[in-house]
């Protein structure tokens, strides 16, 4: 009987556990679309071929297959978590380090059995926010909800739980902790960024979601510079309503900080 090769790179694929259905590449990492137990939609593309975020993380599917002793089940939970990290990681930007963080995250989650009970996406995506906001870089949860097809309450349940069980410190996160992450989603020049976080890190008596302030301040700043966006595209970066960036861009005009500073930067 012919050997069944993995349909990326050709290498020879090994059960992940024994007697599972489920077959991994030995040489890529690749699960196997035809034989994983929860097949997703963003693999091949049906005509054989596979795109290119698929291609991309290969490496770090292996490293957590060659990395985790697979004994059992459990492990191969494991491994299916650290995977699935890995994937939101690279869609959210993380670096490496912040990449490794999350993970770290997730295997002390998975050490202490919370995803028992709780979707493997909502404990992942708390790990993502736990770790942007470490890093003082947050990512919108409302932005990871939607990288993960979960709700924002769900992946904000799962983030208390985690900083409650896990006992991390995170630290408070203004509008200008946002800006950075924003401004690159909407293709503005570093320079007008940087200036609107300086804006953003005055004490701004503006309540309401953070991610919708640096969205409106980046609005003012762009368009001020002929760097066009639009509402919408602002919400979108930020994972709220065109309404709410309106009426953040409103009380920015409206308080100290004013349309003088953000359209000067």
């Amino acid at each position: 009987m012919t050997e069944k090769t993995c349909p990326l790179c050709s290498g020879k694929l090994m059960e992940i556990v024994s007697g599972s259905d489920t077959l991994v590449c030995d040489d890529c990492g690749m699960v196997d679309p035809e034989t994983k137990t929860d097949q997703s939609d963003g693999g091949d593309k049906g005509d054989g071929s596979y795109s290119s975020s698929q291609t991309e993380d290969q490496s770090l599917k292996t490293e957590w297959i060659r990395d985790v002793e697979i004994k059992d089940s459990s492990d191969e939970n494991l491994v299916e978590l650290l995977i699935l990290v890995d994937e939101v990681a690279l869609e959210l930007g993380f670096d490496d380090e912040e990449r490794v963080r999350a993970a770290e995250l997730a295997t002390s989650a998975w050490e202490n059995r919370l995803p028992h009970g709780r979707s493997m996406d909502t404990i992942v995506g708390a790990c993502a926010y736990i770790t942007s906001r470490e890093n003082e870089r947050p990512r919108p949860v409302s932005i990871i909800a939607e990288v993960l097809g979960e709700d924002e309450e769900s992946v904000n349940k799962s983030y208390r739980v985690l900083i409650t069980s896990l006992e991390v410190e995170v630290p408070l996160t203004g509008p200008d902790t946002y800006a950075y992450y924003l401004g690159e989603q909407l293709g503005i020049p570093n320079d007008v960024t940087r200036s609107v976080e300086d804006v953003l890190s005055k004490d701004i008596e503006i309540s309401g979601n953070p991610a919708g302030i640096a969205a409106g301040a980046l609005y003012l700043a762009a368009n001020a510079r002929d760097h066009d966006i639009t509402l919408v595209e602002a919400g979108q970066a930020a994972g709220v309503a065109k309404e709410t960036v309106w009426r953040k861009v409103s009380d920015l005009r409206e308080s100290e900080v004013g349309e003088g500073c953000l359209t000067q930067v």
